[in-house]
Formats: structure tokens, sequence, C-alpha cells
């Protein structure tokens, strides 16, 4: 069989394989940390993604046989016009890469909301607690650690504010 021949089933099936396994890591990794999700307001933006994802590492299974039953026919056949550019391969790749991007859409739209929402709510204090102020003779800089209480969650946070350098 021809180099050239061989080398483009060789990038058709990487590209194949890497939006499997691109799809799988993120369904994976977001569905590990999914109860941290629950009570986010839209949930339906992750699980639409995550539909598109497993439709696109579908589509990408039938494609590697598709991919698969080519090779069997020009290892058969070497003077077969078999190519790359068989129409159910080209489909099924497109439709792969459709579904993965608007898969890919969904998940980070739900991801940047889900930023959004968790930085509003940190931004809403409780209560705010000094702990200890202390001021320095050279330099004049004060330092305050402070402990933010936010709905059963504890943060101790250190400022360092400088003001005279006299």
């Amino acid at each position: 069989m021809k180099e050239y021949k061989i080398k483009s089933f060789e990038f058709a099936n990487g590209l194949i394989i890497q939006l499997i396994t691109i799809s799988s890591i993120i369904i994976t990794v977001s569905a590990t940390f999914i109860d941290k999700f629950i009570s986010a307001p839209n949930i339906n933006l992750l699980k639409w993604g995550w539909s598109f994802l497993f439709i696109s590492i579908l589509l990408g299974i039938f494609a590697l046989m598709i991919l698969t039953g080519l090779l069997n026919r020009l290892a058969q056949n070497e003077e077969s016009r078999e190519s790359i550019g068989n129409k159910s391969l080209k489909r099924l790749s497109a439709l792969q890469i459709f579904t993965f991007l608007l898969g890919m859409f969904f998940f980070l739209v739900f991801s940047y909301r889900l930023l959004q929402s968790n930085s509003k709510e940190f931004m809403q204090v409780e209560e705010v607690s000094v702990v200890k102020e202390t001021k320095y003779k050279l330099v004049e800089p004060i330092r305050i650690d402070t402990i933010y209480n936010k709905k059963d969650t504890l943060k101790l946070s250190t400022f360092l504010y400088s003001f005279n350098f006299n």
C-alpha cells in the first residue's frame, strides 16, 4: 500500500481517538465531582453537554469500525480505489466533530455560569472577625488576619497593608 494512504489512515485514526479520549475525560472528571454541581441552577447544560459528548464517543467508535473495514479492503486489494474520502467515513467523522464541539460548548457554558454563581456567593460574606492586627514600627505596614464565615465554611485570610514608608 502506498505510504501516503497509510499516513492518511493513521492521521484519521489519531483524530478520532483523540476526540474519543477528550470526551471520555471530560465526562469522567465532571461526573466525579457531580456532588458539587447538584445544586447548580444550570445542571441541564451539563446534562446536554454529557449527552453530546457521549454521542461523539459512539460516532467515533463507528468511524473507527468503518476505518478498519476500509483498511481491510485495501489490504485485500491494493489496486482498490478505497481511501479516507469514503462518504460514510466523512459523514460519521463530521458528525463526531460537530457533536464534540456542541458538547464542549454546553460544558463550557455550564462551567462559566457555575464560576459566575460561585463568585457571587463568595462575595456575600455573612460575618467578618478580625483575629489579629499587627503594626510594625520601622515601615509601618499593618497586617490583619481575618476569618470569613460563609455558610458553614471558614476561611482565614491575611492582608498586608502598607501605608507610610517614612
